[in-house]
């Protein structure tokens, strides 16, 4: 079966997971929060449903558990980023950019990269 339109169009960042003890912590030296060194993650983003998979990337002999970190589903943004009377409940794909937190129940991410397959694709389809 061929995939057409959105089906086919994923998103793919990377990500690092923000330290619990900073709400988004910026020191003076970097313009980048404090992230655990030990943890990445891809952040898929289906742009046929809005919603997002968030898999670990397995990092050898470190004790974390790779694979699924959050299942694919529609993320809910914090009450306080939503816009009223709006279709802003959930993140939507210009949520994710570089720099972007995506907050989760507990815990946080900042995505830090474009995975390489879309930067060409943004190229390549400029006419």
């Amino acid at each position: 079966m061929f995939r057409t339109g959105f089906e086919s169009n994923i998103l793919r960042f990377g990500a690092r997971l923000l330290l619990q003890d900073n709400k988004v912590p910026f020191s003076s030296s970097s313009s980048f929060p404090t992230v655990d060194p030990t943890r990445k993650f891809v952040v898929s983003y289906f742009l046929v449903d809005d919603t997002i998979l968030i898999n670990q990337i397995p990092d050898e002999n470190s004790g974390l558990v790779a694979g699924r970190f959050l299942l694919r589903s529609r993320i809910p943004r914090p009450k306080e980023e939503q816009e009223k009377g709006k279709d802003r409940l959930f993140y939507k794909s210009e949520d994710l950019y570089v720099g972007a937190v995506v907050r989760l129940d507990k815990d946080k991410l900042v995505v830090f990269s474009l995975i390489q397959e879309w930067v060409n694709v943004v190229i390549n389809d400029d006419h």
